[in-house]
């Protein structure tokens, strides 16, 4: 059976989301192999789902650009004018 975690004060809760959010998995001492590595593939494989988003996102954005490009780019005319009178 699987304790739960502790609770974290406001400072502590701050510390481990900035560090899950680059991929650090916190673990602390005294934690079980087994919750230890669950608590690493969470945060390991948090840490990638956000990173495949961000690259998709990103990826959009660009492909979305390119082609707003392609149509609003400027046109050249290689029709000479005559001079008016």
């Amino acid at each position: 059976m699987m304790r739960s975690m502790p609770a974290l004060n406001p400072a502590q809760f701050a510390e481990a989301k900035s560090l899950t959010t680059v991929g650090v998995a916190t673990v602390s001492k005294g934690t079980s192999p087994q919750v230890a590595a669950t608590i690493v593939n969470v945060t390991h494989s948090t840490f990638i789902s956000g990173m495949t988003a961000a690259f998709l996102v990103a990826a959009v954005v660009a492909i979305v650009g390119a082609f707003i490009a392609l149509l609003t780019r400027k046109g050249h005319e290689d029709v000479a004018y005559a001079p008016t009178r």
